[in-house]
C-alpha cells in the first residue's frame, strides 16, 4: 500500500495487487450445449453458472477447460424460453472478465435471428418530447393563455397522435430504433410557473415538458386521451413484442436539461457561458460540419460500448441549440440538408450494425487508448469479433484491417494500409 497525498482528509491510497493480473475469458463454441477456455493460467479461478446454479468445469488440457450447459427438466421453467450461461474468473484478487451467453431452450444463441424484443441487450432506445415531436391532433392543442410566457416555453402541439402517426409510418424501423421513451405524459397545470429573470426576455413557464404532475394517473388532455393512449399502445403492440423485465444502463447523445451536443461540439455555445441565456438572447447558428463529424463519433461510441444506446430526439440528424428551452424545437421529419442526411445515414448504419451482430450486444468489450487518442474497441462473442475504431483527433492514422468487411463508418484507402480519417470512425467484422 502507497500513500499517495500529503496527508490530511480524502487523501489516496495506492493498493497493490500480488502477482499477475486474470487473463480475459474469451469462450468457444464447441457444440449448441458447450463452450471451451484455453490459455488460462492455473493459478486464475473460474466459475460458471447456468441461472444460479453453479456448473462443473471439465478440464480438457493445460489451461483449457470446457463448460457443459446440463439438460433441463422438462417441468423447469426454463426447458424452453431464455435463460443464461455466466462465467467469471478471479486471479491474485482480481476480476476478469465476465461473460453472458443467451440460450434459447438450453441451447446457445449464435444469432440475433434467434433473439427477441424480450431480450433487454437488443434495445436501441429512442427519447421524444411529447409536446416537441409531432402534432398528429390539432383538437387537442391548447397554450397556457398568459402573456406572461414566451412561445418558447409554451405548448407547441405534439401529441401521442402525432408518435403514433410516425410509428405508423415506418419511421422507428427505417431509423433501426427499437424501443421508445416518452417525456411524462400526466396532466399538469394550466397556468404559468416558473421564471426566467436573467436577461434576454423575462418569462414564466407551462408544462409543456410534462414534468410538473398535478395527477398521476390523468393524461394531459392536450397530449390526448386515454383513447389515444390505448391506440398507441395498441400500434407498439402489433409492432413489437411486449417488453422484457431486464434494464441495462442507457447512454444517452443528449438531454433536455443540456445544450445539444452539436452546438457545443461547433463552439457555437460555450461551456463557460450562461447557456440558458444564450439560448434567450441569440439565435444558435446552424452547426459547423466539424460539429457534425463529432456528433456521430458520439453515437459511435455509444453504440460500440456495453449498454443501451439511446438517440435524444433530433440528434440523428443534429438538432441544435443552446440550453432549455432553445434545446426543446419542433422535430423535423423531411428537408435535411446534405450535413443532416449524412449523420442520419451514418446513425442508421449504426443500429443496423447493432441488430444483426451478437458481438455488439453480449460481446466482451475491451477498450484501449492507442496512437493520437483514437478509441480502439473489440467485441468478441464465441470467436466473432467486431473491431471499432473512433478517431477524435485532427491526423489520420493508419489502420491495419481490411475494408472489405465494413459494418458502419469508412476507411480510405493509403499507398501502405487503409486510413481513418480525422473525425471519423469505423465498424469493421472480422
Amino acid at each position: 500500500m502507497e500513500w499517495g497525498g500529503g496527508g490530511g482528509e480524502n487523501s489516496p491510497l495506492g493498493v497493490a495487487f500480488p502477482g499477475d493480473p486474470p487473463v480475459a475469458l474469451e469462450p468457444i463454441f464447441t457444440d449448441n450445449r458447450s463452450i471451451e477456455l484455453s490459455n488460462i493460467p492455473n493459478d486464475q479461478i473460474v466459475l460458471a453458472y447456468w441461472q444460479n446454479q453453479r456448473l462443473k468445469i471439465d478440464t480438457i488440457g493445460s489451461g483449457t477447460y470446457s463448460v457443459q450447459i446440463p439438460e433441463i427438466d422438462p417441468k423447469c421453467s426454463y426447458a424452453e424460453g431464455r435463460s443464461y450461461l455466466r462465467i467469471f474468473s478471479t486471479r491474485n484478487a482480481r476480476l476478469s472478465n465476465d461473460v453472458l451467453i443467451p440460450l434459447e431452450s438450453g441451447k446457445i444463441v449464435r444469432s440475433t435471428d434467434q433473439l427477441a424484443r424480450s431480450d433487454w441487450h437488443t434495445a436501441i432506445m429512442y427519447f421524444m418530447m411529447v409536446d416537441r415531436f409531432k402534432n398528429g391532433s390539432e383538437a387537442n392543442d391548447s397554450i397556457v393563455p398568459n402573456p406572461d410566457i414566451d412561445p418558447k416555453a409554451n405548448y407547441h402541439g405534439g401529441d401521442i397522435a402525432g408518435i403514433t402517426e410516425v410509428l405508423r409510418s415506418g419511421f422507428f424501423e427505417e431509423l433501426g430504433t427499437n424501443t421508445i421513451w416518452l417525456s411524462p405524459i400526466v396532466q399538469n397545470p394550466w397556468d404559468a410557473w416558473g421564471l426566467w429573470n436573467k436577461g434576454g426576455v423575462t418569462s414564466k413557464f407551462s408544462g409543456y415538458h410534462g414534468y410538473w404532475p398535478i395527477s398521476n394517473i390523468k393524461p394531459d388532455v392536450r397530449f390526448g386521451s386515454p383513447k389515444d393512449i390505448e391506440n398507441l399502445v395498441n400500434t407498439l403492440n402489433q409492432s413489437r413484442n411486449t417488453y422484457g423485465y431486464h434494464n441495462l444502463m442507457g447512454y444517452i447523445s443528449g438531454n433536455q436539461d443540456r445544450s445539444r451536443f452539436i452546438s457545443l461540439a461547433s463552439g457555437d455555445v460555450l461551456l463557460s457561458e450562461d447557456q440558458k441565456l444564450a439560448g434567450w438572447t441569440r439565435e444558435i447558428p446552424k452547426p459547423k460540419a466539424e460539429a457534425y463529424a463529432r456528433l456521430g463519433l458520439l453515437h459511435a461510441l455509444n453504440f460500440a460500448i456495453p449498454g443501451i444506446p439511446v438517440i435524444y430526439y433530433g440528434d440523428e440528424y443534429g438538432m441544435w441549440g443552446a440550453n432549455d428551452p432553445d434545446n426543446r424545437k419542433m422535430m423535423k421529419f423531411t428537408g435535411y440538408d446534405s450535413d443532416e442526411a449524412a449523420l442520419r445515414a451514418d446513425v442508421q448504419a449504426l443500429t443496423t450494425a447493432r441488430n444483426r451482430e451478437m458481438a455488439l450486444l453480449y460481446g466482451n468489450a475491451e477498450v484501449e487508448i492507442v496512437e493520437q487518442n483514437v478509441i480502439h474497441i473489440t467485441r468478441t462473442y464465441l470467436g466473432e469479433r467486431v473491431q471499432i475504431w473512433i478517431n477524435p483527433g485532427p491526423y489520420p492514422i493508419l489502420c491495419g484491417v481490411s475494408s472489405e468487411n465494413i459494418l458502419a463508418g469508412r476507411l480510405v484507402e493509403g499507398d501502405e494500409d487503409n486510413v481513418l480519417e480525422p473525425l471519423s470512425f469505423v465498424y469493421v467484422k472480422e
